[in-house]
């Protein structure tokens, strides 16, 4: 993981097909707010709901997005 000290927000990218991904995703408390997670051409941010069936959900704006892992380029925290 690298640190923006700028802004305060960890990020990581998916480099082993969504191994990395999972394993940041894990550190990550259920409930935790100000979670972007980018693929390409998209991201989502808001609340972190976990993972089910190999997808990562988040709550946005009161929508659960349901994200493959494989999909995700990165994960920031604190955003």
């Amino acid at each position: 993981m690298s640190k923006n000290s700028s802004s305060g927000s960890r990020s990581s990218g998916n480099r082993s097909g969504g191994g990395n991904v999972q394993s940041i995703l894990s550190q990550i408390g259920v409930g935790t707010p100000n979670i972007r997670i980018r693929t390409i051409g998209t991201e989502h941010t808001g609340v972190y709901l976990g993972i089910t069936d190999g997808s990562a959900i988040i709550n946005e704006n009161g929508v659960p997005r349901y994200i493959k892992l494989s999909k995700i380029t990165a994960v920031e925290v604190g955003v």
